[in-house]
């Protein structure tokens, strides 16, 4: 029995295949990798935004189902900065991530809307508070105006 040693041609087609398929191993295994690294940065930044969601979803319960303005000022701000970095990474790694461009736009949207309504929620808290300071001068204003009644003198003149 008579071995033949492979052509030229023939190992450089075997080598070729070879480097070929280490190519594709390595292209699947860094898409995984890539998931792997998107899905455990993305569920880190949407626990955020849940933790934020979940101290809105306490006041509005501690409060008879309506948010107390004051409070939840600042936790409409945290739920906005959480959903504000969620999209921006979403923006940045939608390739890497394999995001499709419709989620990025709902989420971008849904930022949108949370920020413009914690802008006109902090707004409204503003002006409130504003108007009672004015009330409180106002009535400081009014109590030192008044001229206290004047006392007679009571006794033997």
């Amino acid at each position: 029995m008579i071995l033949r040693q492979p052509s030229s041609h023939r190992t450089a087609a075997l080598l070729a295949g070879a480097v070929q398929a280490g190519v594709i191993a390595a292209t699947l295994l860094s898409s995984t990798a890539a998931r792997a690294d998107c899905n455990v940065d993305m569920a880190a930044l949407s626990a955020k935004r849940a933790s934020a969601s979940a101290l809105l979803d306490a006041n509005k319960k501690a409060h008879g189902g309506k948010l107390d303005p004051i409070s939840a000022c600042p936790q409409l701000r945290a739920l906005a900065a959480a959903q504000g970095a969620m999209v921006s990474y979403m923006k940045q790694n939608k390739d890497w991530c394999s995001l499709p461009d419709q989620v990025v736009a709902q989420s971008s949207a849904a930022q949108a809307q949370i920020s413009g309504f914690a802008v006109k929620a902090c707004g409204m808290i503003a002006k409130i508070k504003q108007m009672q300071a004015q009330q409180a001068a106002a009535a400081a204003q009014q109590q030192a105006a008044q001229v206290p009644a004047l006392k007679l003198p009571t006794g033997p003149l």
